[in-house]
């Protein structure tokens, strides 16, 4: 909220638009285990993918590191959802997955409906919360920030994983 401060403030007004359900919608997910040197490249693949003007509105996705299977490898994972017409959707993925070496897994969850793609999103956890209270989730997340132009190979190529 601006303004606030430190302190806090009270919302007294909202304003929402909605928008049509879309025609066709699912969830991407692809999967790698790649040592420093090939998640630094695919981190670099994934920027240039992201700043491209090849994004459409009707894509949301983002990457995921995590620890990989041995010491020194990286779980890398792409994942989105897309809610334009299915007809795009492999021409799109390859904008990114041609710069990235063949995935240990791949696969698009959901039945290509809106609501197929948010209980994808749900990863297994019930849509219908009325009754049992909301969980509790607890994690750690880091957040980077780049120029307007990018990171560069040598910026980010040490072995920090």
């Amino acid at each position: 909220m601006r303004g606030a401060g430190s302190s806090f403030g009270i919302a007294t007004k909202f304003t929402v638009q909605t928008f049509a359900v879309p025609t066709y919608a699912t969830m991407i997910s692809y999967n790698w285990n790649l040592n420093s040197t090939g998640a630094a490249a695919g981190l670099l693949a994934f920027q240039q993918f992201a700043m491209s003007d090849s994004i459409p509105a009707h894509y949301g996705g983002d990457i995921t590191l995590s620890k990989g299977d041995k010491r020194g490898d990286v779980n890398f994972s792409f994942v989105g959802g897309w809610y334009g017409p299915k007809k795009d959707l492999a021409a799109f993925l390859q904008l990114f997955l041609s710069k990235m070496p063949k995935p240990r897994s791949a696969e698009l969850p959901g039945d290509g409906t809106y609501i197929g793609s948010v209980k994808a999103l749900a990863e297994g956890d019930p849509l219908d919360t009325t009754g049992r209270p909301d969980g509790t989730d607890t994690f750690y997340t880091k957040s980077l920030i780049t120029s307007e132009s990018g990171m560069t190979q040598p910026s980010h190529s040490r072995n920090v994983f």
